[in-house]
């Protein structure tokens, strides 16, 4: 049995559910589950006395609307989405804003989004232009593969004419459904021009104007000093997914890649779990299974090995 401590971080990301309205191509999401959405208004109660932070994720957090209760309570302002409920029933916009919400984070995946979904850009085009009239921000979150790792610039200028407020870049991860996927991982060249453009749009937008994002996932810049980059992945913040497992993050909430447990409703992790914060943790642990990682004859793998399991 692997020794516990308290888990001490600031962060807690509450997993609504595993259910979600589109099957998308690329989507990582190993869990399953859903909870109530009582539940998740106990769990915010609960966690808000001893965390900083209590977030709410999806993977699909729209299909039950009962979720919205569980924002107000815990002070977030904002909500992930792929955005298909929100086009099929405009009125849920009115129901974001008085549950709080100002800004909604909405996939939109330029260059490759009829390739990942059934969701298409003028249907997404349709929600931004939506989400504007009533007032709220809409930030583009847009995966990329290395399809279109090389345009990341001018997905910021369709981006800002579109109106949105914001781009997210986050880099493809080869699980769950992704793992069907062939021929979309990032090489050391396509790290290079991503990064490079990435600080060619900042430097062209203001951030009141058009804020350029960019997830943990792609580790550390490539290109441009200097270089801040720290994972967060179970020092800061833990994700909890509906079978009350504990994971670093959202990238790797599946089975097997557990960081701690939940006891008695007490978060803790184990003692030998360590991150060192200076690459992504998602990244190491997302692409390799547990079984792939202990066979590669690889000494650099196999010190991880010891290290995180």
């Amino acid at each position: 049995m692997r020794e516990l401590k308290k888990y001490e971080g600031e962060r807690v990301i509450l997993m609504a559910c595993s259910k979600c309205n589109v099957a998308c191509t690329h989507c990582y999401i190993g869990y399953k589950g859903n909870r109530t959405p009582e539940e998740l208004e106990e769990l915010c109660r609960h966690y808000s006395k001893d965390y900083k932070i209590v977030r709410i994720d999806g993977a699909e957090p729209l299909v039950d609307l009962g979720y919205l209760s569980s924002y107000k309570i815990v002070g977030q302002d904002w909500i992930m989405t792929n955005g298909l409920r929100i086009y099929q029933e405009p009125e849920v916009i009115d129901l974001l804003k008085e549950s709080g919400i100002k800004t909604v984070f909405m996939s939109y995946h330029f260059g490759i989004q009829n390739s990942l979904n059934g969701i298409t850009n003028e249907m997404l085009n349709e929600v931004t232009r939506m989400l504007r009239e009533k007032g709220l921000r809409v930030v583009l979150m847009t995966t990329i593969t290395n399809k279109n790792a090389h345009n990341a610039l001018e997905i910021c200028d369709e981006a800002h004419e579109l109106g949105a407020s914001g781009v997210e870049f986050n880099k493809i991860f080869i699980q769950g459904r992704a793992k069907n996927l062939s021929n979309v991982g990032l090489s050391k060249d396509d790290y290079d021009a991503f990064f490079t453009q990435i600080k060619q749009a900042r430097d062209k937008y203001d951030i009141n104007d058009l804020e350029v994002r960019r997830s943990g996932t792609f580790g550390k810049d490539t290109v441009n000093e200097p270089n801040r980059f720290q994972c967060s992945a179970g020092v800061k913040k833990v994700c909890i997914t509906p079978d009350d497992h504990v994971y670093g993050c959202t990238c790797i909430c599946k089975p097997g890649y557990e960081i701690g447990e939940v006891h008695d409703g007490q978060i803790y992790l184990y003692t030998d779990f360590v991150n060192d914060r200076t690459w992504c943790l998602g990244d190491k642990m997302g692409q390799l299974g547990i079984e792939d990682i202990r066979e590669l004859n690889n000494p650099d793998v196999m010190k991880l090995t010891r290290k995180y399991y």
